[in-house]
């Protein structure tokens, strides 16, 4: 099966949309990503921001922005019920297999997907950081930046991180570090990386190429 015509699969987008939903819901829980700063610039705030790299082409009428919004506040509100009541820490929702194990509803959500896709989902869901379809979304983000959909102009009164910023954080939490000095390193690999791209870019890239398949 193409990985492209799973990719323009209604069902498929619903699965993949799923799948950043878990994915994304313990850094807003944790207020690594925000709702708070709104830019000047496109009207989109930094959570906004992360949807629209992570899973914008995949938005249609059916699949749009408030449907993924809604999932993330259904997430993050059974993170603070199951908190509140002491059944986890807040350590535990910053543990990608604690959180897999707790809230990813595999059962649910994957049930439709033939084994022989296993290829498939293990190229969404397993990075490394120098692995092409990493290194894509790096690019991806030097795109949003220079196209307005990822910006710099809005510093969030929470964590201080603007648009640009929560977006790297995010992308570095797809990678699998043994502790948070380590994270922190790749989100400096990424943003060197996103400024190679941009020269990149400067120095004659497909640009318009990559503007179209944002």
């Amino acid at each position: 099966m193409e990985y492209s015509n799973l990719e323009n699969d209604n069902n498929y987008k619903e699965e993949l949309i799923l799948a950043f939903v878990n994915d994304v819901s313990p850094l807003v829980f944790s207020n690594k990503i925000t709702d708070d700063n709104i830019s000047p610039k496109n009207g989109l705030s930094g959570l906004d921001q992360v949807i629209m790299f992570e899973v914008g082409k995949y938005l249609d009428d059916i699949f749009d922005i408030d449907f993924v919004r809604a999932g993330i506040r259904l997430q993050v509100g059974l993170m603070k019920k199951d908190l509140r009541n002491g059944l986890i820490s807040e350590d535990d929702i910053l543990n990608a297999d604690f959180y897999s194990e707790v809230y990813e509803e595999e059962d649910v959500y994957f049930d439709d997907i033939d084994d022989s896709d296993d290829e498939y989902w293990a190229k969404y869901y397993n990075y490394e950081f120098d692995d092409k379809r990493f290194q894509e979304k790096i690019r991806r983000i030097a795109v949003g930046h220079l196209i307005g959909v990822i910006t710099t102009d809005n510093p969030s009164d929470i964590n201080g991180l603007t648009g640009y910023e929560q977006v790297a954080h995010y992308l570095a939490h797809l990678l699998p570090v043994e502790n948070e000095k380590e994270r922190r390193k790749n989100i400096k690999k990424i943003n060197q990386k996103v400024q190679t791209y941009f020269m990149d870019f400067h120095g004659g890239f497909d640009l318009i190429s990559s503007i179209n398949n944002y």
